[in-house]
């Protein structure tokens, strides 16, 4: 079985991301239809946390060994299908429902299906560069490329494409901050000017509109700029938290709950929002 020592830092920072969770979730049910999406907290919130847990997989994952499909497969999987019937016949049970699950995963724990298809592409990604003798930046650039075109120019959204196709580009990112990690941010000054900017891009994120400043430019599309905004501001929070964590949060000394929230990170999620669900309905 293949053992992999845990990151400290890493285990703190889902830990943190899963507060950021339930407090979203709360901050959508607590306030009336549509008035969420003009809160600061909750955008600033669902402008990286998914984001984030994703790269953070990527970082964690890198140099894993050939078992790690099935563990993922164990992981992720299993606990999607699990998830899905009991939420199958909680719906009736009826073919119908069966089918829209099957055909649109984007519900509740949408997440375990899309980091298992980008898991299992990643390491293909792997496999096709070793084989070919290119370079695996060359392989996964050429597949950012092609999933990104593909969901721009169909809109394909089917079995989670879309955010398959999204979440791809911060699976890469988290992988390659591992692999070049000397680079990351290790400057105060310039941790401080990340966050800062970080905070600011966030204000104007919208998970459904564009920013006033981008909303009338000519000849791109608007699903593109959209994109585009979304991506460049979590992509400046997950290297402010990747800096940020692998340079303060390596011990677990007065953060031993959060260390250990974000190594039980998939059942703590779980219980959060099945909680939240079954609270409002």
């Amino acid at each position: 079985m293949e053992k992999t020592k845990r990151l400290i830092w890493a285990d703190a920072l889902k830990g943190y991301l899963i507060l950021t969770v339930i407090l979203g979730h709360a901050i959508q049910y607590c306030l009336p239809d549509g008035l969420c999406e003009v809160n600061y907290w909750w955008k600033l919130i669902y402008s990286f946390h998914m984001a984030a847990f994703i790269a953070i997989s990527g970082f964690v994952n890198y140099k894993s060994k050939t078992g790690c499909c099935k563990r993922r497969y164990y992981q992720l999987f299993i606990p999607f299908v699990l998830w899905l019937l009991i939420y199958w016949r909680t719906k009736g049970g009826d073919f119908a429902t069966l089918a829209n699950i099957f055909f649109r995963p984007d519900g509740y724990l949408w997440f375990l299906w899309v980091l298992f298809v980008i898991s299992l592409l990643f390491v293909n990604a792997i496999w096709i560069s070793k084989k070919l003798r290119v370079k695996l930046e060359y392989v996964v650039f050429f597949l950012c490329l092609l999933l990104i075109g593909i969901m721009i120019v169909t809109d394909f959204r089917l079995f989670g494409y879309q955010f398959i196709a999204y979440y791809f580009l911060f699976y890469a990112i988290g992988y390659f901050a591992n692999r070049y990690k000397e680079y990351l941010v290790s400057n105060n000054w310039y941790l401080i000017s990340l966050f800062c900017i970080w905070m600011i891009l966030a204000s104007f994120w919208s998970m459904h509109d564009l920013p006033f400043f981008l909303s009338n430019i000519p000849f791109i599309p608007a699903s593109l700029l959209q994109y585009g905004y979304r991506f460049i501001t979590a992509f400046v929070a997950i290297i402010f938290l990747l800096s940020f964590g692998t340079k303060y949060l390596n011990s677990d000394k007065n953060q031993r709950m959060i260390v250990c929230c974000g190594n039980m990170s998939l059942g703590f999620t779980f219980m959060s929002i099945y909680h939240v669900y079954h609270t409002k309905y």
